[in-house]
């Protein structure tokens, strides 16, 4: 097979999980990895605008680049790929889960939006850790995007314009075993911690928050779905169908009469 694989990620260019998926992903052909220089976990869909960025070639179709994952699609279209496109953009394997609203916050999530706003087809893929969070097990999740992947290259897993699968793997998931799912809601709590410096400066450390969620409501159509929370507590791979259009169409009408 001739296709042409661009990925990326928000934890580095060498996390364990972009070679995971450069390995799983190579027998469907050429894989390009261009990723950030280091990691950038939740930067969001930010794009660096203040400085200039540099392209540092690792090795033979590895590139980093001191930015984050939206710079790193950008520049691989109008530099790497000369305005021309890959077949398709792989986000990931990211380390963790990227479930409900956490989706807004990833800079893995980003990438392949990006690459949709880009006009090529993308995914974004996450696995969520466990008890485990040493030496994680991506091969699962690495035959999850194979399978995925190669469906989209042959047509048979077709995307919408700027929409992008949303994918998350759990700590014992099965490659065969998977959901179509919506965006969960997320529950947050404080998971703020102060630390005093030398000087007796207070600093701040913001942390990561266990996967908590609440369930919420959905159209009478979607009610033989489940949230993605829900498939991966159940160990079953999620797959959310998701785009960047925020507008909340059942509020039109309603905010329409209220400014009139």
């Amino acid at each position: 097979m001739g296709y042409s694989i661009l990925i990326t990620n928000d934890d580095g260019v060498d996390s364990l999980g972009i070679l995971e998926l450069k390995k799983a992903l190579s027998p469907l052909g050429k894989v390009i990895i261009v990723a950030p220089s280091s990691e950038k976990s939740a930067c969001s869909h930010s794009v660096t605008l203040d400085r200039p960025l540099k392209i540092v070639e690792v090795e033979k179709d590895t590139y980093k680049i001191d930015g984050t994952p939206s710079d790193c699609i950008y520049i691989s279209k109008y530099v790497l790929f000369h305005d021309k496109s890959p077949d398709i953009v792989v986000s990931g394997i990211n380390r963790g889960a990227n479930l409900g609203e956490d989706t807004i916050y990833s800079g893995t999530v980003a990438g392949a939006m990006e690459a949709s706003f880009q006009g090529i087809p993308a995914i974004a893929i996450s696995q969520v850790l466990g008890e485990r969070r040493e030496n994680i097990d991506y091969s699962v999740a690495g035959r999850v995007a194979f399978n995925i992947v190669k469906k989209i290259l042959e047509n048979r897993y077709p995307l919408s314009s700027r929409e992008i699968l949303n994918i998350n793997v759990p700590p014992n998931g099965n490659p065969e075993k998977m959901e179509i799912t919506y965006l969960g809601y997320r529950r947050y709590r404080n998971n703020t911690h102060l630390y005093t410096s030398p000087f007796g400066e207070k600093l701040y450390w913001l942390g990561y928050h266990s996967l908590e969620w609440d369930s919420r409501e959905v159209g009478q159509e979607f009610r033989d779905y489940r949230s993605d929370f829900e498939a991966v507590a159940d160990e079953v791979v999620s797959i959310t169908p998701i785009k960047a259009d925020w507008t909340s169409y059942r509020r039109l009408r309603d905010i329409e009469l209220f400014i009139k």
